[in-house]
Parts: C-alpha cells; structure tokens; sequence
C-alpha cells in the first residue's frame, strides 16, 4: 500500500449534503404550506431523490430514493419509469451537456415515445409527424 493510499484511509469521508424527506397524513393544503414555508423546502406528491456518491478515483454511485405521497411506500416502478423518460426529455434540450450527449437523450427520448404511443395505438406504429 503506498503512503497516499495510506493518507487516504486515515482521513474520513465527509458527506456535504443531507436530506430528510417526510410523509404526511393526511397532507397539506397550499395555504397551511404558505404558512409553514420556513419549515419545508418544497411540497410534491411523491418525491424521488437521486443519492450520488464519488469516490476520489472518479467513482460514481446512484441510490434512487422515493415517497409516495399516497402510500407512504416507495414510489411505483411505472412512476419511476415515467420519471426516467421525462429526464430523457429534459436532458435532450440542455444546453449544459455537449452535443453528442444531447443527442442520444434525445434518440432515447424518442425511442419512448414512439414505444408509449404505439402501445396507445393498439400496437400499431404512429408516424413520426404524429409526434408533439
């Protein structure tokens, strides 16, 4: 083991974000929030948290979280789904990523959709011009 790798276990991980989400029942309604708005960050019903993780070797760790606001439970394979291709969407259109990275969200996004509105279509194809 060389003397940086040896440094590197000595000095403890530190964690710069932190994050509590809870459920609430029976909810809250837009003016009870506005008069609770220094006690929460925001409202949803249903949230999804993406928890990232880095190492110092240029690591990279995902650990999806969710509520459903419903049920209390995690959020359903189906809305998490549905999250994914809306991201695809979003993702396509940023002007932050470099091109070729634009593109192929934009080639997955319209995979989905082609996909979504087929099946919607009694499984037959719908024509790309069809597509807005």
């Amino acid at each position: 083991m060389s003397d940086q790798e040896k440094d590197s276990e000595d000095i403890p991980t530190r964690y710069r974000v932190t994050y509590v989400v809870e459920h609430h029942t029976p909810g809250f309604t837009a003016a009870e929030l506005e008069a609770k708005h220094n006690d929460f960050l925001g409202a949803a019903d249903a949230v999804v948290i993406l928890s990232i993780m880095r190492s110092d070797e240029d690591g990279f760790s995902l650990m999806p979280m969710s509520v459903d606001g419903d049920t209390g439970l995690e959020i359903s394979e189906d809305e998490l789904w549905k999250c994914w291709a809306l991201l695809a969407a979003r993702l396509a259109k940023s002007l932050a990523l470099p091109a070729a990275k634009r593109s192929f969200s934009a080639k997955v996004f319209a995979a989905i959709q082609a996909a979504v509105l087929c099946a919607a279509n009694d499984g037959h194809p719908v024509p790309k011009e069809s597509f807005n």
